[in-house]
């Protein structure tokens, strides 16, 4: 080989291997590459992370920062709307207590303590179910209610307040097709007075409010929405207010006439418990022109309906022929705390009963066991107490009762005043509960109800009872323990076209058509609470429903007879 060749190869070798440490360098340069593009993904990603982190955390810190603002705010507005109550009922007292002041000045100084103590208490009522909303501790209690009932009565509760103001007053539920509906009465009860008492307040006189309820259909079978429109033409609001109505304490300067009370909870409330419902509320408002509320609750039917309600009478329940004779009976007080011992000692015993006393649940039980059966008449049992607690105390007493002897009443006196409370005492086998403080009327009458004082008048419902009725159950289910007004439902019973109606289409031997009249009969009597003529009638609506006429003859003489003498005591006891 030549040298020339020689070199050649070589240059050729130098040549390839350069070529291929060109290629390596360029495959390490590549993975270099690789690895710091990598590298800063990582790096971005951690400070991504990072920032993220950092934000959440100026988040959370400007919401905690926001809370303990709000907590702040919360609590200087209720220390300032206690403060203001209980500045005026101090300084009653000082004015009361000094010398030569004439016994008039003092009763108008109780009369004004009296109306403090009264703001006072709805604050602190309004302050403990807020803070029940916000925490989710209340529980919604539906049960049947006629929607027509609820809202017609709405005009009984505001006649004194709509008077004294000139105000125009209209109720409107015509249109709404199904009226019975499952729902918490009280919480939707609730939902209307907060509305129309604050369109009360912050209407002139001589202005005009009103109330109407319409259902929609509803996306779901066996259930509607109902819009609830509460409309007044009063001082309304600012656009700025509007956003802030629902806060809690949130008052428009200006806004009311000088003397104008209010928790400023209400509407916080109101929100609150719409929302619990699962519904909505909205609010449009012009100042000078008056506000509107607008809510939509979606409700299950709940069967058949009662007749229509109209308006209901004035006559609340029947007053007792003679006042009750407490003077030979023994009441066994059991409270912890001497002063609430006192106060109740000193109203039982001015109203003529006998007064033992027990400092907790233990001695209780033990004065109950020494003095055996009938020795009380009846029990006012606080709850919350050392030793043994009420609840306690209760359930030891029923279980030495003997079965078949009178039933010792036992009625709780607690400052516990929800439905859950209420709820708790009738479980632990107490009759009755009152909140603290005590009103000296109902606490009187709830005693001579439940211990049969003497002299007293013979009552409707008790005879409704001995009748076979089950009144408890329509009291407490539709009615959410308002006597006043089942009465006044009841009272409608003689006057009623429904019963005609059903002989009417029997006497045409229109099945069909008595179908649809005794299912509506039937509806009336469920909703009263009255068992034999619902048990009777519910008879006629089989019979119809499969388009029959056999047997209902001599079931309509069974019917006419229980519903005439159910109508004749009703009569009776409104004469």
């Amino acid at each position: 080989m030549s040298s020339s060749e020689a070199l050649h190869d070589e240059e050729g070798f130098v040549a390839g291997k350069m070529e291929e440490l060109n290629a390596d360098r360029l495959n390490y340069d590549m993975v270099q590459m690789a690895l710091l593009a990598f590298s800063l993904v990582i790096i971005f990603s951690l400070y991504a992370i990072q920032r993220r982190r950092e934000e959440q955390l100026e988040v959370a810190q400007a919401k905690a920062e926001a809370r303990d603002r709000a907590k702040s705010s919360f609590l200087s507005s209720v220390s300032h709307d206690i403060r203001t109550p209980m500045n005026a009922i101090i300084g009653y007292i000082e004015l009361a207590k000094r010398p030569g002041v004439p016994p008039e000045t003092v009763k108008g100084y109780i009369a004004k303590m009296e109306s403090s103590s009264r703001h006072l208490l709805a604050l602190i009522t309004d302050v403990l179910e807020m803070s029940r909303i916000e925490s989710g501790r209340v529980e919604l209690e539906p049960a049947p209610v006629d929607l027509a009932a609820v809202f017609s009565e709405l005009g009984d509760i505001f006649a004194a307040q709509m008077a004294e103001k000139n105000l125009a007053f209209d109720v409107d539920v015509s249109r709404i097709r199904h009226r019975r509906v499952m729902c918490d009465r009280s919480r939707l009860g609730r939902i209307l007075l907060n509305l129309v008492g604050n369109a009360c307040k912050f209407t002139p006189a001589g202005g005009r409010i009103s109330v109407s309820i319409a259902e929609t259909p509803s996306t779901k079978e066996g259930e509607a929405t109902y819009e609830i429109r509460v409309r007044d033409n009063g001082l309304g609001m600012s656009r700025e207010f509007i956003g802030r109505v629902f806060d809690p304490f949130e008052r428009e300067r200006g806004s009311a006439s000088p003397g104008t009370e209010g928790t400023g909870l209400g509407m916080p409330i109101t929100k609150g418990i719409v929302e619990l419902m699962k519904g909505t509320i909205e609010v449009e408002s012009e100042k000078g022109a008056g506000t509107e509320f607008v809510i939509k609750l979606d409700f299950p039917f709940a069967g058949d309906v009662p007749d229509e309600p109209g308006k209901p009478s004035a006559r609340g329940d029947a007053a007792p022929a003679a006042s009750p004779d407490f003077s030979k009976m023994r009441v066994l007080i059991v409270e912890d705390n001497e002063i609430n011992r006192e106060i109740a000692r000193e109203i039982v015993s001015q109203a003529g009963f006998a007064v033992d006393e027990a400092e907790n649940g233990k001695i209780a039980v033990e004065k109950v066991s020494r003095g055996g059966p009938g020795f009380y008449d009846a029990v006012l049992m606080d709850v919350h107490m050392p030793v043994m607690d009420g609840y306690a105390a209760t359930r030891t007493i029923r279980a030495m009762e003997i079965p078949g002897a009178k039933r010792l009443p036992i009625i709780a006196l607690s400052a516990n005043a929800f439905e859950t409370d209420v709820r708790d005492a009738l479980a632990a086998g107490m009759d009755a509960h009152i909140a603290k403080p005590i009103r000296i009327p109902v606490l009187l009458e709830t005693i001579g109800r439940l211990a049969g004082a003497g002299e007293r008048a013979p009552d409707l419902l008790d005879s409704l009872e001995k009748a076979g009725c089950d009144i408890q159950t329509a009291l407490r289910e539709t009615y959410m323990g308002d006597r006043s007004f089942y009465r006044r439902m009841l009272a409608k019973l003689p006057a009623s076209a429904a019963f005609s109606q059903v002989c009417a289409d029997f006497g045409a031997k229109d099945a069909a058509a008595l179908y649809e009249s005794s299912h509506k009969l039937k509806g009336l009597y469920a909703s009263l609470g009255l068992s034999p003529l619902y048990a009777v009638c519910s008879e006629i609506v089989e019979i119809a429903r499969a388009g029959g006429l056999d047997g209902v003859e001599e079931l309509l003489a069974r019917l006419g007879k229980l519903h005439g003498e159910i109508a004749e005591t009703i009569r009776k006891d409104a004469k």
